[in-house]
């Protein structure tokens, strides 16, 4: 399959070519388009050049398993192929692995596009890094809470047992006499 194949349709105008080419590479998301049957990718925008660190050249050469960290490979794999038969299936449980090696957590969405007898996964990739360290700090913070509540609710079930303790040793020693 040639790589320049996707980038050309029946009846094309260059103009229109180039507008989608603008509009694509100006989306804010990391937004890729792989072959159903290779999974290898035919097109990226510039935010998925950001994201991985890749060059759109290099990113033509990969496939969407090669995006991820070994160990989530085989997942990768399965939710491709949810891609093909659930519409907007969307998964956040992975890490993608740039060329630098940095490991980012991802949402990725994907969707089967179809053109003439060729089949298409549109798939867009969210960096949720901050998303997830937000997780933690809430996370974190509801950890002290529950803590606070413990410790506090400790504090007043011993006041309350000291209270009792006293009352009832007050009246033990009035009862025997003593002061």
């Amino acid at each position: 399959m040639s790589k320049s194949s996707l980038r050309s349709f029946p009846g094309d105008r260059p103009e229109s070519r180039s507008d989608f080419r603008a509009a694509f590479d100006r989306s804010p998301v990391a937004t890729f388009l792989f072959d159903d049957a290779t999974r290898a990718c035919l097109e990226a925008n510039k935010a998925a050049e950001l994201l991985t660190a890749f060059s759109r050249a290099e990113l033509l050469d990969r496939r969407i398993e090669d995006l991820h960290t070994r160990e989530h490979r085989d997942r990768t794999l399965k939710y491709f192929q949810r891609f093909r038969h659930e519409p907007g299936f969307t998964y956040d449980d992975l890490k993608l692995e740039t060329k630098d090696g940095r490991v980012v957590p991802v949402e990725v969405r994907g969707m089967n596009l179809g053109f003439d007898e060729r089949k298409i996964i549109l798939v867009y990739v969210c960096d949720i890094t901050e998303e997830r360290l937000l997780q933690c700090e809430v996370l974190f913070q509801n950890h002290k809470l529950t803590t606070l509540n413990a410790l506090s609710s400790a504090i007043r079930n011993s006041m309350e047992l000291h209270q009792i303790l006293s009352g009832s040793l007050r009246v033990i020693m009035e009862a025997s006499g003593s002061v």
